[in-house]
């Protein structure tokens, strides 16, 4: 067993086996921000009965964790987080993620989120309130996914999407005629690499802001 009093995150854990290690909460966790980040021989994680409830930042809670199969999510409160930003970057191992129960109502950073989850198809992100989110480049960067629904997204205080969708390799296509980008100001290489685009809708696109879109549709 573990207390959390003890040490910022469980890095210093990496090569502990192959063992089921419980970990308790002596106290209510005010931040996840790198908690997991760089445990390589992590394989499943099940925060079911962890209270978050207090948790503000959950900024690379899961980045690097290469070998991570699976995460319960059961009864996760992410009602006061902020910063998801790099939250499951580098995660290779993941295949699915069912995100349906979080709360995002006030989280400005998604940068990243996703970015370099090489196995990842399944993705559910349909009540994600992305109405305060600012900035959301790299997002889905370097992603496997062969479909994605972002159609309930509200960008309307988007400012930064550079390489949201880039080296996103199986999709074939995009909808985002709903996006307002009346305030985004950096376009660069939205699209870039994601050789199998077949179909973008960006009818609505506003580019009155924009300051540079280098890139933008390179190597389509």
């Amino acid at each position: 067993r573990l207390s959390i009093d003890k040490i910022a995150n469980f890095y210093n854990f990496n090569c502990i086996g192959d063992y089921i290690v419980e970990i308790s909460f002596s106290k209510k966790l005010k931040s996840m921000e790198e908690l997991f980040n760089l445990c390589g021989d992590i394989v499943e994680l099940d925060l079911s009965k962890v209270d978050t409830s207090k948790v503000k930042s959950m900024k690379s809670t899961f980045s690097g964790c290469v070998n991570l199969r699976n995460i319960k999510f059961d009864n996760i409160n992410t009602s006061l987080v902020t910063d998801m930003s790099y939250m499951f970057n580098d995660c290779h191992s993941l295949t699915s993620l069912d995100l349906n129960n979080f709360n995002t109502e006030l989280v400005e950073d998604m940068s990243y989120m996703f970015s370099n989850t090489s196995s990842l198809q399944y993705l559910n992100v349909s009540s994600f309130n992305t109405r305060n989110v600012y900035k959301m480049q790299y997002m889905f960067y370097l992603s496997n996914l062969t479909s994605l629904d972002i159609s309930n997204f509200n960008t309307e205080k988007l400012n930064y999407m550079q390489y949201m969708f880039s080296g996103c390799n199986f999709l074939t296509s995009l909808n985002l005629s709903n996006f307002d980008t009346k305030d985004v100001v950096i376009f660069d290489g939205l699209f870039k690499g994601s050789k199998n685009l077949e179909n973008i809708d960006i009818r609505n696109f506003y580019t009155d802001k924009m300051a540079s879109n280098k890139d933008m549709f390179e190597e389509l």
